[in-house]
This record gives C-alpha cells, structure tokens and sequence, in this order.
C-alpha cells in the first residue's frame, strides 16, 4: 500500500505541500521582479531552464519554481515584460487555458509578450490527407519510435507489425502525453484576443522579430508546432 491509497490523506498532503511551494515562488517573484529590469516568466518549463527567465512548472526543480497554471499566478499586475509557454498549454482543460490568458494578460506590462508554442491541430489533420504520409519520417518516425514503442498512454493504441497507417499518428496527438485540448490558429489567437490581448500574430518555430522570445524553444522546430505571440 502507498499513500495514494488513501486519498483524502493523500489529497490533504498535497494541497498542503503545494500551499507551501506556492508561498516559496510567491517569494522568489517578488526578488527576481526586483533584480531584474527586463521580467520574463516561463511556464510548463520541464527541462528547459531559460537563462534569465523566472522558469515555472507543475513539478517544481532547482531554479524552476512550482506553479499550477490552472491557479492565479503569486505576481502583480503589469509585472512582466515576456511569457512564454511551449508545449504546455494542451495539458490543462480549455476553461483552464482560457483562465491562463487572463491570467498573462494581468501580470504583462503593456505591450509585453505572450509566446505560446502549441501541437498544431491543423497540420495533424493536414498529414491525414498528404498523398503518402507514411512516406512523411515525421508521421513513420512519430509512430515507429514513440506510439510503437507504447510511450506513456500509446500502449492502449500501439499498431501490430501490419497495421501502421496515418490515422495511428493523428490519433496520438489527442491521446497521449495527457493532452486535453490541441488548438488551430484561428481558435488560440481568438482564445488569447478574449483574454484582453490587443492583438497576435503566427510565428515560426524557434523565430521571432524579438530578441527575448527567439530561439528559446526546446522542441525541434517543426511544421507540427503552432506559433501565436499576443500582444497586451
């Protein structure tokens, strides 16, 4: 037996240890808010600990401070210049990301930046109707060395040695890694213009026409990732 067999307790201990990560970064904000002239947060930052950023995530580690994105964020309004998020905003339910705009849109100065990089629904359904997309090394290599080799959830959905097809590929971006809502163009821009951002505009993978938000991405730039900077 483990804790997690007992889940009142369990859930107690966690709002609990949460309650006390939440106090540190609240902490660690106001200090770095106050050491550093040009403010950037990242969010969902797993391995990818920006330099000069004040780097978030669910799992906090050293120098990546906790931070449940469907929560406030501990900082005060018109605090930072930059946000930026990749591949993370598909892991919370769409009333939560919605909930998260807002939240961005509060703590950025006017005219400060929201990078969001995202799976891009559009060019997985692209994929579905290319000519031959198994002849696509992303779809075969997406499907031989991640869904085949049962990566996180791909084993309920895994294809036998015959059975390799596109449909494998297109399925994978909605029910693996935990993802909970895979956005278009149209659909994150709209989302982040009702949240109160003036305006936004596509981007390419690991480029932009701002110093701060290019080439910070961890994730091989790819067609398959959606781009949208929203200007407060």
């Amino acid at each position: 037996m483990t804790i997690k067999d007992f889940p009142i307790i369990y859930h107690l201990g966690l709002k609990l240890k949460h309650s006390k990560w939440m106090e540190r970064t609240k902490k660690h904000i106001s200090a770095y808010l106050r050491s550093h002239k040009e403010a950037k947060i990242q969010l969902g930052a797993g391995q990818n600990k920006l330099e000069g950023w004040f780097n978030t995530d669910y799992f906090p580690r050293h120098e990546i401070y906790f931070l449940n994105s469907t929560k406030a964020i501990p900082a005060p309004a018109n605090s930072f210049d930059y946000a930026f998020s990749e591949h993370h905003i598909e892991h919370i339910h769409l009333n939560d990301a919605k909930f998260l705009a807002k939240e961005i849109h509060r703590i950025l100065k006017p005219g400060g930046v929201f990078r969001v990089c995202t799976p891009n629904l559009l060019t997985y359904l692209e994929a579905y109707f290319e000519k031959d997309p198994m002849n696509n090394p992303y779809v075969s290599d997406t499907i031989n060395d991640w869904i085949k080799g049962g990566f996180y959830n791909a084993k309920n959905y895994a294809p036998a040695e015959n059975e390799e097809s596109v449909a494998f590929f297109v399925n994978d971006i909605f029910l693996n890694y935990d993802h909970k809502f895979i956005f278009d163009g149209q659909t994150l821009s709209q989302m982040l213009l009702n949240a109160g951002f003036s305006s936004t505009r596509l981007c390419q993978a690991n480029e932009s026409s701002i110093v701060a938000l290019s080439g910070i991405e961890a994730h091989v730039p790819s067609k398959y990732t959606l781009v949208v900077e929203a200007v407060k």
